[in-house]
């Protein structure tokens, strides 16, 4: 049975009174009759929705509840929340959202279209030190808001059951996100539920990426956990979620794992390009802002012009030349404080080659502009505890390497995201989603005048939670409650 396929058959009615046993998955292995129905885990037909519970019930008892004997549903009288002619005792789906009542956050609340806040803790205790994040694919082609099932470029990195991350990443519509759970998979199709939330455009680059459901996770000391870094083709992204608790003593580190800064020159031969955005790659020659791209200014003799640095949740700073005379502009703001959209962090644009004859060799190295920082999100219904270190900062601007000319600094790259969710959160380390710093200028006699890039921009961050203590740097652009829905 494929839990996620809602039916109208008795094997998919649920409890009223308390809620049903399984409202997260872990409540059907615990061993606990948690609704007090008489049926324990598996041998209650609540379970039922998920594929883990089938005929061979791991539970030890041996009565097994068919759904008739339970006394709390009275079809006749009981409520229709969602109107759509089952009473709740005997809907799958209680508030019609499209999710099945054992992974909906609210079985009762339409509004709440996602799964309890700690998931179900199937995936179990993980260490994830000294390791790289991130099984993803791209969504394949447009899909249109409602549709149950979408096409991916390579559905044999996931598993039936599993709840996904869907974020367009750049182009048409970028920021937009949402999850869902795979209930079946033929070829490169997933079915999903619910049903898609969001519009997504054929050019768009839409992340399809695994959301694991851990108990207890931890990051031991000097181990370190990475992300798959953005390329054009998705990534930069690390999201989880932890029934338990989550300790960090190590280090996350998302710097410089978002939009790509422009690429450091040789020689003086190619113009220098901006950084780049949710809006696509920068362009070359081009001074001012790529969205949140820094800008970089056409290469000529002995100006030194250094690239503007990327924004996000703050803007960029402009670029400067030998004189201090600003020529390139540092990328614009964009997402929100509530983070309602999701992005990674804007590249720096590139500082500028020597258009004079000295300028020339490819000994010469206009310096490349920072890489933004990446995207974290953690959603744990037990506490959060961070005594190590977590970066999704930007990258810093390179400085310009000269044999002869005189050979122009990127700038730095603007901060990334970072979602904290959980009933406490304790800050004792270092979290940052601040912006990277631009490089100098650089003549065969030494630094070159004023010309310097352009500083990244800070990212944004939010915290949801009862119990903070610490804080980001730059402190939190939302804090709400706990729990989120």
């Amino acid at each position: 049975m494929i839990w996620l396929l809602l039916s109208c058959s008795d094997n998919l009615l649920v409890h009223k009174g308390d809620g049903p046993e399984g409202t997260v998955m872990a409540e059907c292995f615990d061993e606990i009759d948690n609704d007090n129905d008489g049926f324990i885990d598996c041998n209650d037909q609540d379970c039922l929705v998920y594929n883990e519970c089938d005929a061979n019930s791991l539970d030890t008892s041996t009565q097994v509840d068919t759904g008739e004997s339970d006394t709390t549903c009275d079809a006749t009288t009981d409520a229709d929340i969602d109107g759509d002619g089952q009473s709740n005792c005997e809907d799958a789906d209680i508030d019609g959202d499209g999710l099945a009542n054992g992974v909906d956050g609210d079985p009762y609340d339409p509004s709440v279209v996602t799964p309890p806040t700690g998931g179900s803790g199937f995936d179990g205790d993980i260490d994830l030190g000294n390791q790289t994040f991130g099984t993803f694919t791209l969504l394949d082609g447009p899909h249109n808001n409602g549709v149950s099932s979408i096409t991916v470029n390579d559905a044999s990195v996931f598993s039936v059951d599993q709840e996904v991350l869907i974020l367009n990443q750049q182009g048409t519509g970028a920021g937009a996100w949402e999850t869902a759970f795979i209930g079946a998979i033929n070829g490169n199709t997933l079915n999903i539920a619910p049903p898609l939330q969001n519009t997504y455009a054929a050019t768009a680059v839409v992340l399809v990426q695994h959301i694991p459901h851990y108990e207890n996770v931890i990051i031991p000391s000097g181990a370190t956990l990475r992300a798959t870094e953005w390329t054009g083709y998705g990534g930069g992204v690390i999201a989880f979620r932890a029934s338990g608790n989550v300790t960090i003593d190590g280090f996350i580190d998302l710097q410089g794992s978002g939009y790509r800064g422009g690429e450091s020159l040789y020689g003086n031969t190619t113009n220098p390009r901006q950084g780049e955005s949710y809006t696509g790659l920068g362009a070359l020659a081009t001074p001012y802002a790529n969205a949140g791209g820094g800008g970089s200014y056409p290469m000529r003799e002995d100006h030194g012009d250094c690239g503007g640095g990327g924004g996000y949740g703050t803007t960029g700073t402009d670029g400067t030349d030998y004189f201090n005379t600003t020529v390139t502009s540092g990328g614009a703001t964009y997402g929100d404080a509530d983070l309602n959209t999701w992005f990674v962090g804007s590249g720096g644009g590139a500082g500028s080659p020597d258009d004079e004859d000295d300028g020339n060799s490819t000994a010469n190295v206009s310096g490349g502009g920072g890489d933004g920082g990446g995207l974290l999100t953690i959603w744990s219904a037990g506490a959060v505890t961070i005594n190590g270190t977590i970066y999704a900062t930007g990258a810093n601007g390179l400085n310009g390497i000269p044999i002869e000319g005189e050979v122009a600094g990127g700038g730095g790259g603007s901060g990334g995201q970072i979602l904290l969710v959980g009933p406490s959160i304790t800050i004792n380390g270092t979290v940052s989603t601040n912006g990277g710093e631009g490089g100098k200028a650089y003549g065969h006699n030494g630094v070159y005048g004023d010309a310097v890039g352009g500083n990244g921009g800070d990212g944004r961050s939010k915290i949801q939670t009862d119990a903070l203590s610490g804080t980001t740097s730059p402190p939190p652009g939302s804090i709400t409650v706990w729990p989120p829905y």
